[in-house]
């Protein structure tokens, strides 16, 4: 595993508990993650970790990046946080 890939498992690990915790606690928080997942998804900021070169389809293997983070976080947030408990 080359070392982009270990360096970005480890910002995976840290970045995703981090946005939700501040997404629970500060509504501009919460805020801020929702304006980053939608620009997340016009400038891709991702990795591939599965590769298939040959493959001339839309996608060309596993790739994870920013806006998956964003969409766990705010599933995180939403699942735990007060503001949304019925």
């Amino acid at each position: 595993m080359p070392i982009t890939h270990i360096i970005f498992v480890l910002m995976t690990l840290a970045a995703v508990p981090m946005a939700a915790h501040y997404g629970q606690q500060f509504r501009w928080a919460e805020r801020l993650l929702v304006c980053v997942l939608f620009l997340s998804t016009a400038y891709h900021f991702d990795i591939n970790f599965e590769s298939m070169e040959t493959y001339r389809g839309d996608t060309r293997g596993f790739e994870w990046g920013v806006t998956e983070w964003m969409v766990i976080a705010l599933i995180a947030t939403m699942l735990r946080s007060p503001r949304w408990a019925g």
